[in-house]
């Protein structure tokens, strides 16, 4: 190729408009050089009109190629920019986050649902599963954890820890974090299973851990809610509650909320431990996880206490004051599900699911839906679908505005609480069964 053809070549590369525009490294230089070396370029070294002078072609054609660059350069910023950013990776902990919404990630199966895959554990399967790039970590009863690939079902590696665990595993920073009826937090490396680390309380650890930033949040029978390095199990400060920490912690804006059995609860400075504010008037039983969003904090109390008493009460952040309280008719435990878009989801062992006002409590019209089973559990919120997992081993898909039912999946074994994610389910029973649900493949087309 000759000189002249090769500066036509980078004169219409220069010029001609692309599809995803994008300035190399040296290109500016390049047609500069190329310009200089043009023949046309250096035979006019003017011109004018109307008497009034012009800058000399090759300088002329230098800066138009100028503002071209800009352009793509400004072009390619804006292409970027509008770009979505990614998603999470992954249900990393107990209920979606530490705030514990029951928003997922999603997406969830498309069309009719099938089962995947389903794997034996050693014990029942108390809560759920954390899903993180392609891995599914599990923990049973018998005190196995297992991490399992999302798509195969082989494990990666299985860890005996010889003591029940009650708790969701929580995934951060390449560890995996369960704890333990011997009331242990013991944090497992990612990729081998093997120990990190492990911090000792003086009662068990059932509920599950929360993590933000590079602390980890849990309480234990002790009495105490614990904050812990994520990366080294240092413990930063404890804060007694005066009574066992039997669920798991919310944290949200600088909080950790935490309940304790015989009706305390509690709102904790996260840097420091201190109380901001609490209340002792949540009524007998233990106080389960709370939910944290729009400037209230959602607390079910009452939990496995004979008589009356269960209820979903919606506290203001800032004090602890009321805002209002539900109570099922039939005085039937409540739990917590999810909480989005100005609705309250909570779950009933009578078997519905009500969608409560965010601001007042009243349920709303159409509901409540009622499945054949106790909900114990109900935490999968995904694009305006609820995921309800029933005592009658069935899970439901809801229609979260209106309250109808899309479909209905039966499992073995009564299912706890989902995650939902990469167009999956993954679910564990009380039975022992781990479960991924999908989307089932359409039917192969038939020769005429």
């Amino acid at each position: 190729m000759s000189q002249r053809e090769r500066n036509d070549a980078i004169f219409q590369a220069a010029l001609a408009p692309a599809a995803s525009p994008s300035l190399t490294l040296g290109m500016t230089d390049r047609i500069h050089d190329a310009l200089v070396a043009t023949p046309q370029a250096k035979a006019r070294p003017g011109w004018s009109i109307g008497g009034r002078s012009f800058l000399p072609a090759a300088r002329l054609a230098w800066a138009l190629l100028l503002v071209v660059a800009l352009l793509v350069l400004v072009a390619s910023i804006v292409v970027l920019s509008s770009r979505p950013k990614p998603g999470p990776l992954g249900v990393p902990m107990y209920r979606g986050g530490p705030e514990r919404t029951g928003v997922m990630p999603g997406p969830g199966p498309a069309g009719d649902p099938t089962l995947l895959w389903q794997v034996s554990a050693k014990g029942k399967v108390a809560v759920m599963p954390a899903v993180v790039a392609g891995t599914v970590y599990v923990a049973d009863d018998s005190g196995t954890v297992q991490a399992l690939d999302e798509v195969t079902h082989v494990a990666r590696w299985t860890r005996e820890l010889h003591s029940p665990v009650d708790g969701s595993p929580a995934v951060s920073d390449g560890r995996v974090f369960v704890g333990t009826d011997a009331g242990e937090v013991v944090a497992l490396d990612v990729a081998t299973g093997m120990d990190a680390w492990r911090f000792s309380a003086a009662g068990r650890v059932r509920g599950s851990a929360a993590i933000v930033g590079s602390v980890l949040f849990a309480g234990s029978d002790d009495g105490n809610v614990y904050a812990l390095d994520a990366a080294t199990g240092k413990q930063r400060w404890e804060q007694s509650l005066g009574a066992p920490v039997s669920r798991g912690v919310a944290v949200a804006d600088g909080v950790v909320y935490a309940g304790a059995t015989g009706g305390r609860f509690d709102a904790l400075d996260a840097a420091t431990g201190e109380v901001r504010w609490n209340r002792d008037n949540l009524g007998p039983g233990e106080v389960a996880t709370p939910m944290v969003a729009d400037g209230l904090v959602f607390v079910a109390s009452g939990l496995l206490e004979v008589g009356p008493g269960d209820r979903i009460s919606a506290l203001d952040v800032r004090d602890g004051t009321d805002r209002w309280q539900f109570a099922t008719p039939d005085g039937q435990p409540l739990y917590n599900g999810a909480v989005a878009n100005g609705a309250v989801y909570v779950s009933s062992n009578n078997g519905n699911v009500y969608r409560l006002d965010e601001k007042t409590g009243v349920v709303a019209p159409g509901w409540p839906f009622h499945t054949g089973g106790g909900v114990g559990f109900l935490s999968g919120l995904v694009d305006g679908v609820l995921y309800v997992p029933s005592a009658d081993q069935f899970i439901y898909a809801v229609d979260a505005l209106t309250g109808t039912q899309r479909w209905k999946f039966k499992v073995q074994g009564a299912p706890n609480v989902p995650a939902i994610v990469d167009g999956r389910i993954f679910v564990g029973t009380d039975l022992g069964k781990i479960v991924a649900i999908g989307r089932s493949q359409p039917a192969p087309s038939q020769s005429p």
